[in-house]
């Protein structure tokens, strides 16, 4: 009896053996996307640190140049269809002598979005709105009466648009269409800089510096040829991390209460070809100072 049990269990996982073997080996799954993202741009909150007890309501505008590149998604270039303008409100308020906290809200559509890969099928993503989140702590490194250094950390999160399409070879056959969605996938995007400036007299006040940032970069036509107990392929994260040195100048004009702040921002140093796709932009915003 016991060696008749033993050879049953033995068959069984032969005969398992054999159906993954001959099965799974040969399937191979591929993964296509096409993912929405916001421009490269550099820092959101404008202008000078505000004062302890008093802070600055700011909305603002975005627009960056967006190129779509001669290479393909099979050369690994990126699946990313990036938005060319881009809006934003936040509040940044003094809560010590020299540091300043804060927090905005942008909001994008695809619509606003340019392909960066030559092949990238843009026309799947939702036509809608996306957005982001962002906190922002600025403090003041050095300073006097008309120089200043600050140090600049912002931590977004992004719901992102991306569309997925799935296909299948098996025994080396071509591929063929088997799935395809819509959904979203959450980015959480750290940003840090520093930046120094002279004020100008009593209202303007000029700064540039430099910001590195991370970016999310969608990968398509991923291939996945596994087996497990059901032989089924699973998919690899769609993005992959991308980053920037995005150098930037802005300057503030301050009369009263109300500020007019306009940015120039440029993308170096990038992977994913990230700097030639989105090579410069710029801001502007309009804040009202509350407080003190």
């Amino acid at each position: 009896m016991a060696g008749r049990t033993a050879f049953t269990t033995l068959a069984a996982l032969l005969a398992a053996l054999l159906a993954c073997g001959g099965q799974g080996d040969q399937i191979a799954r591929r993964y296509e996307r096409a993912g929405a993202s916001p421009p490269l741009d550099g820092p959101r909150a404008l202008g000078p640190v505000a004062k302890k007890g008093s802070g600055t309501l700011q909305v603002g505008a975005t627009t960056a140049r967006v190129e779509t590149q001669g290479q393909s998604v099979e050369d690994d270039a990126p699946a990313n269809v990036a938005s060319r303008a881009m809006f934003h409100a936040g509040y940044f308020h003094g809560v010590t002598p020299g540091l300043e906290l804060g927090g905005a809200l942008m909001v994008t559509h695809t619509g606003f979005g340019k392909r960066l890969s030559s092949d990238t099928p843009s026309d799947r993503l939702e036509d809608t709105l996306f957005f982001g989140s962002a906190f922002s702590l600025r403090g003041v490194l050095a300073e006097d009466e008309v120089f200043f250094l600050v140090g600049t950390t912002e931590l977004s999160f992004w719901i992102l648009p991306y569309h997925e399409r799935v296909s299948e070879s098996e025994d080396g056959s071509p591929f063929v269409f088997k799935d395809e969605k819509s959904t979203q996938f959450e980015y959480f995007q750290l940003r840090g800089g520093l930046s120094a400036g002279i004020r100008v007299g009593p209202l303007l006040s000029v700064a540039g510096g430099a910001l590195l940032q991370g970016y999310p970069v969608f990968q398509s036509t991923t291939e996945v040829a596994t087996c497990d107990p059901d032989c089924r392929a699973d998919g690899e994260e769609p993005t992959v991390f991308g980053s920037a040195t995005t150098p930037f100048v802005w300057a503030s004009f301050t009369p009263g209460r109300l500020s007019l702040s306009a940015q120039w921002f440029a993308n170096v140093g990038a992977t994913h070809h990230l700097s030639a796709a989105m090579p410069y932009g710029g801001t502007l915003a309009l804040g009202y100072r509350l407080g003190q």
